[in-house]
């Protein structure tokens, strides 16, 4: 899939990898008016009648309607049921989770008019040993061609094209973690009931900062990192399946890269024999460095999979810990 990126901003000094859009200062956040110009996001959808002409008579297309842009631009060709959500709506959901305010982190356009706006509440916090702020990270996609709903989502995936837009709500699907308004006539009686959805992420953060402080408290030696490695990348037993020196090798491989993230840069140096360490060496694995292939091997679709791996590594690192 091609990156698909027409225009937008990144704030915070931090580029998308293909070197597209506009880059913005460390420390410069944009507010709601000028993150949605800087996204391309700052105009109105206007509908207008369908209808053609035979024999000098109109002829209304009643099932259809046409969406453009203010600025005279055709969007599409959408059913008379589709109610269109202006674009300022997303901003101003993700804005109401803020009680500081959001910083908005990126905003973009992807071919054909579809949108996505990123912010961070600002509300930081860093777990003892490790520098790096954590912020809540909340993602809003909408488009203005029928296909999608609006979608507001909490990922850790960093969205800037089209490919990481994908990978994003594949991951807040299987999550939960995806709220949804669809362009019928009663979407604006599901504002509030989304407002106060998204509003309950803050419940699922305050969650998250306690899981990392307890991970952090868990010192771990390297047996234990060992017996990690082996329950987090199993080697398939002879009993269940046939397997080849390839796949152990494979298997042998993936602890090495498991390992080498632990002991690596991204790691704080005071967290390499912790839980809180284990556990990131294992997302980061996961989300990163895991080779993915179009023809998976029962290893990878039994033992491997995000939904039973992923959100279950905590419970993995903990039970090691013991």
């Amino acid at each position: 899939m091609a990156h698909q990126f027409v225009e937008g901003f990144f704030s915070n000094n931090e580029p998308a990898w293909h070197g597209l859009g506009q880059v913005l200062p460390a420390g410069y956040w944009p507010g709601k008016a000028e993150a949605m110009k800087l996204a391309g996001h700052d105009w109105k959808v206007v509908e207008r009648d369908i209808f053609s002409e035979s024999n000098g008579i109109r002829i209304d297309m009643n099932g259809f309607k046409a969406l453009f842009n203010d600025k005279g631009d055709a969007l599409s060709v959408v059913k008379r049921s589709y109610e269109v959500i202006q674009n300022d709506v997303p901003y101003d959901l993700v804005e109401a989770v803020g009680k500081e305010g959001v910083r908005w982190h990126c905003g973009i356009t992807l071919q054909g008019g579809r949108c996505v706006v990123v912010g961070y509440l600002n509300e930081p916090f860093t777990v003892v040993g490790d520098n790096s702020p954590t912020y809540p990270f909340l993602t809003a996609l909408w488009s203005h061609d029928g296909t999608s709903a609006l979608k507001l989502i909490r990922t850790a995936i960093r969205v800037v094209c089209a490919n990481t837009k994908a990978m994003a709500e594949h991951e807040a699907t299987k999550t939960g973690l995806e709220i949804s308004i669809r362009h019928t006539k009663n979407w604006r009686d599901s504002i509030e009931d989304a407002r106060d959805a998204v509003m309950n992420l803050r419940k699922a953060w305050s969650d998250y900062k306690e899981l990392t402080e307890e991970l952090a408290k868990m010192t771990i030696v390297k047996a234990q990192v060992d017996d990690f490695l082996k329950a987090f990348l199993p080697m398939p037993s002879l009993t269940d399946t046939e397997y080849s020196e390839r796949v152990q090798n494979n298997v042998e491989a993936a602890r090495g890269a498991t390992l080498a993230i632990l002991n690596g840069t991204t790691i704080p140096e005071a967290h390499r024999r912790t839980g809180y360490g284990l556990w990131q060496a294992g997302l980061e694995y996961l989300q990163h460095s895991r080779v993915s292939r179009k023809a998976h091997s029962k290893l990878n679709r039994s033992l491997l999979s995000e939904d039973r791996t992923a959100q279950n590594l905590h419970r993995l690192v903990a039970a090691v810990a013991r």
